[in-house]
């Protein structure tokens, strides 16, 4: 027997996948016009919203994206360069960001020094070199980020039953909850 609360989570992860993929559907215009995909803050409102934010770590750990134009793409929570998040790599310098919901694009355009507290230690400010470093050997594109994930079908979809598994696997029954889902660590592709 299906349980429906995973099944749930699983389905929802797929309309994630939607906004990051598909840009032909009117409802991912509609929500790109007015949210932020790479977060899924702005003007987006209502308990459903509230459980995609909520599961939107499972989805940047278990996919991976390769950059385009940087503006679906989560600087801080998605992994775009190397094997974790800049979050992971760096957490001194993500702990003096004022704003976390930065995308690769806007940390391009000069977002990232903005977000920072003016008073950092010499750990942050080595970390915020190596960033600058990382940002200035980027090339974005006017293409679309691409996702890419060992959970994905032949044909870019989400699977949803192998991700249920996983999901079951790594969190007994009685166990699971959306806020257990963020701690989900990162398989390798």
């Amino acid at each position: 027997m299906k349980d429906l609360g995973t099944q749930n989570i699983c389905l929802l992860l797929k309309l994630i996948h939607k906004l990051h993929l598909d840009t032909n559907s009117s409802w991912v215009q509609w929500v790109q016009e007015n949210a932020s995909v790479a977060s899924l803050t702005g003007n987006l409102h209502g308990q459903h919203w509230d459980m995609l934010r909520s599961i939107l770590p499972i989805y940047q750990a278990i996919t991976t994206v390769t950059l385009a134009d940087g503006s679906t793409t989560s600087f801080w929570h998605d992994v775009w360069e190397g094997e974790d998040s800049m979050a992971e790599r760096f957490p001194q310098l993500f702990s003096h960001c004022k704003i976390q919901e930065l995308t690769v694009e806007q940390a391009c355009q000069g977002g990232l020094q903005q977000q920072l507290r003016t008073r950092l230690s010499a750990m942050e400010t080595e970390q915020f070199s190596q960033v600058t470093q990382i940002l200035n050997q980027l090339t974005l594109t006017q293409e679309r980020d691409k996702r890419r994930s060992m959970l994905l079908k032949k044909n870019g979809d989400l699977d949803i039953p192998l991700i249920y598994k996983a999901l079951k696997t790594a969190n007994p029954p009685g166990m699971l909850g959306a806020s257990s889902y963020g701690k989900t660590k990162r398989r390798p592709e």
